[in-house]
Order: C-alpha cells, then structure tokens, then sequence
C-alpha cells in the first residue's frame, strides 16, 4: 500500500520553489521501521508555486510483506530546498508514519502415515508465515494420543517428548519431531496413534499489548487434519509355537502300569490377539520303528488354547513366562 503525507506551504513565496523528501527510520532510537524491509524506500522532489496555503503531497510507497510484525514507525523529512527568489524557506518538522501490519500466520503438522515397528516416525510443524518480533520466541504445543495405540507403551521418549513444544526463532517457518516406536516383543495387529497441536503462541506473561496483538494473529489451522496426523505402526513380528521337549522317553521294564508322558506346547511371544490363539495336536507313529496306536498308546489329539493372549486382559510384563499349553500321552505297558 501507499501512505500519503501532506506538505503545505503557510506563506507566499515569489517565484516558488522546490524541496526533497525522503523517509528515515534513523535519526531516532524510537523509530522502528527498517530500511529495505517494511517499506521501499521513497523520495523525490515537491514543487511550490509559492502560494500561501498551497499543498503537495509525497507518497512513501509500503512493502506489503508477509511477515507477522508489531507496528513500526518511521518519519518523512524534508530537506534540499531549492528558491528561485531570495525569500528564505524554512523547513518545518518530520511527519510521523506507522505501519500497522495485517498479516497472521497459521500452525500446521504433517507427517509418516505408517511406520514399521521399531522406526521412528517423524513430524513436521509449520507455519505459513514467519513471526518477525525481536527477542521473542513463538512456541506451538503438541501431544503424541491414544488411538488404539497406548502411547505410554508403544512410543520411546528418547526423540521428543509425548507433550511438548517446539520453538520457533524469528524468521523460522518450520521444525520437526519425531518419535521411536517401541519395538516390543508382543505380536500385535496395526495400531494407530495421533499426534496433536494443542496452542501456538508468544509467551506473555505481562499482558503486553502489542504481544497480545501478535497472538490474536498467531492461530492453529481450522482444517482437523492440519492439526492433527495419524500414524500407524505395522508390527511385522511373527510367534512361534514350539514344543518345549521335541522327545520324551519312557521304558516299559522300569515301571508298573500304564505312564503318562507330558509334553509341553510354548508361544515364543506374547500375542496381543482380538481372539484365541490355538494350535491343533495329535498323535502319531513316527520313526523306523513306530509305536503301534492302540496297543502302544492311545492316540490323543485336540487343541492347545493360549488364552493369556486376550488382549482385553491387562498386556503381559515382559519378564512373565510366554504362554504354554500343557498335553499328555498315554502309553501303555504291555509286558
């Protein structure tokens, strides 16, 4: 935009006359505008006819930046005056501008949709605009949130914090974070999580006036996924059914009667499941010598449910023991 200063002339001059103009943001420490960056630089030359009262105007023509600012003042000075007459023409006083700024900006996040269990994923915050206040920092809040991921759980605090902030210095538009998923040993299905801004804004703690009209233009975006991201975390671990003895044996002469023997069926994880996890059993010769079924032992089959896996049941510590499912055999003695 433009700002126009009035120039008026209070007594007759024979023969006119012309000055120059100029702005300066100099001569005073009370004046704030910088040269080359809130305004362009204007100058020129006013021509007097010489008549009392007459008026010229000079324009100072305003950079329309993008930056959010306080207001800032400047001054149009006159100087250079050039008469035709040997009248003397005084210069009076500077005309004081300010330029009130108009510009805002708006907090965004975006980040990895999906990562796989035990990477990290990694968040940029932005800002459509840059914050331009001298020794002031703006700081946006975030916080990492449930979604059917336990963030307390399945997130690592060893790259940002769950609820923090991040500064922004003047002139800067963006900055990241990120966090480690936490590479457990459950087996579990995609999880989600979100993280969230929650505020934006200069610290001011003594309600200074031109701060509180900084943060009036410092908002979070009105669009929900501009505030908000979701990521999903893939667990690509897999368990492992095992027996926990691969043989067991057993000699007829050492004892009396039919024996049982025991073996044990082992998860080796946890598996957070929406339902049972089980595995089927049974019986068999097996061999170059295989036992006889029915007259050896009886044939057993059936299925080995670990129900510890329910994942409505509070997540299993670490350190307890993978789940099993205990089967036996009936062998019979013959002598």
């Amino acid at each position: 935009g433009t700002a126009d200063f009035t120039v008026t002339l209070d007594n007759d001059v024979e023969g006119g006359f012309s000055v120059d103009f100029g702005v300066d943001v100099d001569s005073v420490a009370s004046l704030t505008a910088e040269s080359g960056d809130v305004y362009v630089a204007s100058s020129g030359t006013l021509s007097f006819a010489g008549t009392a009262g007459e008026a010229q105007t000079a324009t100072v023509t305003i950079d329309d930046d993008s930056s959010v600012e306080t207001s800032e003042t400047y001054e149009l000075v006159l100087s250079s005056v050039s008469v035709a007459s040997t009248h003397d023409v005084t210069i009076g006083g500077a005309g004081a501008g300010t330029i009130t700024d108009n510009d805002e900006t708006i907090a965004t996040i975006s980040g990895d949709a999906s990562v796989v269990e035990g990477a990290s994923a990694g968040y940029t915050i932005a800002l459509t605009q840059p914050v331009e206040v001298d020794g002031q920092v703006l700081t946006v809040a975030y916080e990492a949130q449930d979604g059917t991921a336990d963030v307390a759980s399945d997130l690592l605090e060893t790259e940002s914090a769950l609820s923090d902030s991040i500064d922004f210095a003047a002139g800067d538009t963006s900055g990241a974070i990120s966090y480690k998923t936490n590479p457990d040993a459950y087996v579990e299905g995609v999880e989600d999580f979100k993280v969230v801004l929650s505020g934006a804004g200069i610290d001011n703690p003594t309600s200074d006036p031109l701060l509180t009209d900084i943060n009036s233009r410092i908002n979070l975006s009105s669009t929900a996924a501009e505030v908000q991201t979701t990521t999903t975390i893939d667990d690509v671990g897999t368990a492992t059914i095992n027996l926990s003895s691969g043989t067991a044996t057993v000699r007829e002469s050492l004892v009396s009667g039919d024996m049982l023997l025991t073996f044990n069926i082992v998860l080796d994880r946890h598996v957070m499941s929406a339902g049972e996890v089980s595995v089927d059993y049974a019986t068999e010769p097996y061999g170059s010598n295989p036992a006889t079924a029915g007259s050896d032992y009886e044939t057993t089959s059936g299925t080995a449910i670990f129900t510890n896996a329910d994942p409505t049941k509070p997540i299993p510590d670490m350190a307890d023991p993978f789940p099993s499912a205990e089967i036996t055999v009936q062998v019979k003695n013959d002598q």
